[in-house]
């Protein structure tokens, strides 16, 4: 016979509480919360700024409120759960990791199952290449002076009239035919 294992975290609580009943017992340990709570956890996080003289782990409800300024913080402070779920910056990688998991996890059913369709798991197949980078997109090498490369004589002495490059005329030789124009004497 194996070993009995214990959860005395739940049986306690569950001792706490006088129930018997699991789903009541749930939600004394689990806490879900409504769509409310979420929308004031991520006004927190999206102005809270830790900084030397505060971080997350030394902020009080009143802190809090005085941040989101949701009254409901008062109430729901002291519910099992709610104050670990709220300071849990972390959540949203969280739950992505999990649902990354649980999407490869259904990729795998669909590769594995004989009656998926032949397109489905032609594009599970494409997703996975990409993710696990098979094959890499061909970057394109982009030279910060490709924009002057193809400027023409105009462009190019307005672009740098305008950065302030002062352009010294002279007088050139053409090399192309026989006769000299403009050629200096050079004695």
């Amino acid at each position: 016979m194996g070993k009995k294992i214990i959860n005395t975290e739940i049986n306690q609580t569950a001792k706490q509480a006088g129930e018997k009943s699991l789903p009541k017992l749930a939600d004394k340990v689990l806490f879900t919360p409504t769509s409310r709570q979420r929308k004031v956890k991520a006004t927190f996080w999206s102005r809270f700024q830790p900084g030397p003289f505060a971080s997350a782990d030394s902020l009080s409800m009143t802190d809090v409120q005085g941040i989101t300024k949701d009254p409901g913080l008062k109430e729901w402070w002291s519910k099992d759960g709610f104050r670990e779920w709220f300071m849990n910056r972390e959540e949203a990688r969280e739950k992505l990791e999990y649902l990354f998991m649980k999407s490869l996890d259904v990729a795998e059913e669909i590769m594995d199952d004989p009656l998926a369709q032949a397109s489905a798991k032609v594009n599970v197949i494409k997703v996975l290449a990409e993710l696990a980078n098979k094959f890499p997109s061909k970057q394109v090498e982009k030279y910060a002076d490709d924009d002057i490369n193809r400027m023409d004589e105009k462009q190019l002495r307005g672009y740098l009239e305008r950065k302030g490059v002062t352009i010294k005329e002279e007088k050139v030789i053409d090399v192309s035919s026989s006769e000299e124009k403009d050629a200096p004497d050079e004695d």
